[in-house]
């Protein structure tokens, strides 16, 4: 029998597959080259302003990925950074580390005050990951009003197993958005929320809405959106 790594660097090179594993591994070896030779290390290294951007984005990546007790905090504290890039993979990675029912107060405030679209995008893919009912509210407003369409479609998209008040009308009522992407997003999200009320609304998307993305089309989406709010519901019966 194989025996299994220890080391914590080893463990997250072994937890990929194919290309992704080279690729991972290549990461961490030019990351101990640095001088980060332990998940310790990193967390001390990623407030070195001195390194080189593209090393502390690298450890900003691999920091939610190693057992460092410190991530959160680290995470959090660079939300505050001056580069988009460094902000918008701090924001993924507070997605892989906090849970629903964390404190997510730090990434709805930049939510609320972000400007750039990539590191937007980034924080409702991490808000759409951690699935608190919290974000419920602030998402679904940007879903309604934002100028985007690519943010609307990733709110519509986060809200996918966001489950709270009004969700479930939000995307129904977002299957009229001008964009298709948005729309596209939407009724995939209402698939994911398995909320039989939606299945009127999707079913008259199939037989109206003829646009395009680069995923599919609107009415595929309405399609599968039906068949998995089905499979659901009858699973729920049983």
């Amino acid at each position: 029998m194989d025996q299994m790594p220890n080391n914590p660097f080893e463990v997250l090179i072994a937890s990929f597959k194919g290309v992704s594993r080279t690729q991972v591994r290549h990461l961490v070896q030019e990351i101990h080259a640095a001088g980060g030779t332990s998940p310790d290390r990193l967390a001390r290294m990623l407030i070195e302003e001195d390194l080189p951007l593209e090393t502390r984005l690298s450890i900003c990546w691999l920091l939610p990925r190693l057992p460092v007790p410190e991530t959160i905090r680290l995470l959090i504290k660079q939300l505050e950074c001056a580069e988009e890039s460094m902000r918008a993979e701090a924001a993924l990675g507070l997605g892989l580390s906090l849970k629903a029912k964390d404190d997510i107060s730090s990434l709805l405030k930049l939510l609320a005050t972000e400007t750039s679209e990539d590191v937007l995008s980034a924080i409702l893919h991490a808000l759409g990951i951690i699935g608190s009912p919290v974000s419920a509210a602030p998402i679904m407003q940007m879903l309604r009003s934002f100028s985007s369409a690519k943010i609307r479609s990733e709110a519509a998209e986060a809200l996918a197993h966001v489950h709270g008040s009004g969700v479930v009308d939000e995307l129904i009522n977002a299957l009229r958005d001008p964009s298709p992407l948005a729309r596209y997003s939407s009724a995939y999200s209402l698939g994911q929320q398995g909320d039989r009320r939606a299945i009127p609304a999707l079913r008259h998307l199939i037989n109206v809405d003829f646009g395009a993305t680069m995923w599919g089309s609107v009415s595929q989406a309405a399609h599968e959106a039906i068949r998995t709010i089905i499979i659901q519901t009858e699973e729920s019966v049983e």
